[in-house]
């Protein structure tokens, strides 16, 4: 197993091939030579490098995966291509970039939970599938060239607020699945001018959009775009141009500031409601605050437990999200199930 290695002083190597030194012990900084051009899919994964210089010449970076790279990480001008896994599964704290780079490939910087704050150069114009899943983004910044956006690129992430560029040529399936933004879950979301499509799950499982700014450009949301997720304003304009917008079949549109018999109206009006996620909706009362449910149910602020059977918790459009005996949940409205009796609205403030 390779512990150590010196690449300085080689002058006619230009490709790091796939897999060259994956899979050992090297540690500390790698320095790439000179002449080097490219950096192919694994070439140094799962080592312990903590830090890299690259040389001038190179212009594709891949195979980094799984080492200790932590800190800052500068992409410099002369890098047009971030490859497959490049950087997936390191500690890397801040991403920076020159202009210069034009591709961010799938998975390149997955698993770096440590990245909270993000800002694209102007000359990026594209970024891959789960290219930033699952870390802890609260920011990004898009640059003037991004024309595309592939499957789930930013999904299982905090971003709170989403400007989805009007540039987009290509906005993929759940690009923005699941981002849960801060301790209030709150997102808001403006779609620019230009977009005519919200594709299936872009924006799922948000569980409160706070504010939702739709284009005049708009034509179709597809099925799933807004999945269990529902909205602090209750009265959602669409724009005049929007002729399909099954996406909003299975969200439903209440608001926090509502009054509790009107949420209960309105889902009792979805009981039976067709499409996947509705789950026969068992609203019947209101509590707030400090109140018994049936005999086994204490609710006291945002705790919900449970001195006798299990229960169950419902988002408002009905899809399951908790089953159990003590639970803690976020700001918003649910519907909280006993088993074998009718559920209530439960407003957490």
């Amino acid at each position: 197993m390779i512990e150590t290695i010196d690449l300085e002083g080689i002058t006619q190597l230009d490709t790091i091939s796939k897999n060259a030194f994956e899979n050992n012990n090297i540690s500390g900084t790698i320095t790439i030579p000179d002449n080097v051009l490219v950096i192919e899919d694994g070439a140094f994964s799962y080592n312990n490098i903590d830090s890299i210089v690259f040389p001038e010449t190179v212009h594709t970076l891949g195979g980094f995966r799984g080492n200790n790279l932590c800190g800052t990480l500068h992409i410099p001008s002369h890098v047009q291509t971030i490859g497959f896994n490049a950087f997936r599964g390191n500690n890397i704290s801040e991403l920076t970039f020159d202009e210069g780079i034009t591709k961010i490939d799938a998975y390149a910087f997955a698993g770096n939970d440590s990245l909270t704050d993000i800002i694209f150069p102007n000359s990026l114009k594209s970024i891959g599938s789960y290219a930033f899943y699952g870390l802890d983004l609260v920011s990004i910044t898009f640059g003037d060239s991004i024309s595309k956006l592939y499957s789930y690129c930013f999904g299982l992430n905090r971003i709170k607020d989403i400007t989805v560029p009007g540039q987009l040529t290509l906005l993929d399936e759940g690009v923005f699945y699941r981002n849960m933004a801060g301790t209030d879950y709150q997102n808001s979301i403006v779609v620019e001018e230009g977009i005519t499509e919200i594709p299936e799950k872009c924006f799922a499982e948000m569980q409160i959009i706070e504010s939702l700014s739709l284009p005049s450009t708009l034509v179709e949301i597809k099925p799933n775009a807004f999945f269990n997720t529902f909205a602090l304003s209750k009265y959602l304009v669409l724009p005049t141009s929007v002729s399909t917008t099954e996406g909003l079949e299975f969200s439903h549109w209440v608001s926090y500031e509502d009054s509790v018999e009107n949420v209960i109206e309105e889902v009792t009006s979805i009981v039976g409601g067709k499409g996947y996620g509705y789950k026969a909706i068992f609203a019947s009362t209101a509590i707030d605050d400090v109140k018994l449910v049936g005999n086994s149910l204490i609710i006291n602020g945002n705790t919900i437990r449970s001195d006798g059977e299990a229960f169950e918790v419902y988002t408002i459009s009905g899809y399951r999200i908790f089953v159990g005996y003590k639970t803690q949940l976020q700001r918003g409205i649910y519907i909280v199930k006993p088993y074998g009796s009718d559920g209530s609205i439960v407003r957490i403030p």
